[in-house]
């Protein structure tokens, strides 16, 4: 084959594979956000800690593996850092690894301490306000959460 046909060729092929990565790296970013926008609407206002939670998981991994982990593909050739599924199971993985962290994000070492702290301060209102008590479902998912994460930290 001549010089100039074999360029053309090469060409050709270097051109072709560029063109399938942007197409790949277009196709990541929209899964990206279509996940995120999902995972947002699923979570609410837990995204961040939902996110945060999986990142201080996979920060925990051996050095590398994370990047490796969360750049691998799936069988379709979405990336499994996106994939809502895979986060959600990953955040669900982070509440067993460390339950307290979910409950009492930033306590820091003594866990313990700040779900008591909080738990004194829930009953204290119960006393004190226990028709305002009941009429918050809030407050009393809470109190439960942290009674559940005292009982997981024994």
């Amino acid at each position: 084959m001549p010089n100039d046909h074999v360029k053309q060729v090469v060409k050709w092929h270097f051109d072709n594979v560029q063109a399938q990565l942007e197409e790949r790296a277009e196709a990541d970013t929209e899964f990206m956000h279509e996940s995120v926008q999902a995972l947002k609407e699923e979570w609410g206002g837990e995204y961040k800690q939902n996110i945060n939670m999986v990142k201080g998981l996979l920060s925990s991994a051996p050095e590398g593996f994370a990047d490796r982990l969360m750049g691998a593909r799936l069988g379709d050739d979405k990336p499994l850092g996106s994939d809502p599924e895979a986060l959600k199971w990953l955040a669900g993985l982070a509440r067993q690894v460390n339950p307290v962290a979910t409950v009492v994000p930033g306590a820091g070492g003594d866990q313990v301490g700040a779900i008591e702290d909080e738990i004194s301060k829930i009953e204290k209102f119960m006393r004190t306000n226990r028709h305002e008590y009941f009429n918050d479902p809030k407050m009393q998912d809470r109190y439960r959460d942290l009674l559940s994460a005292k009982e997981r930290l024994k």
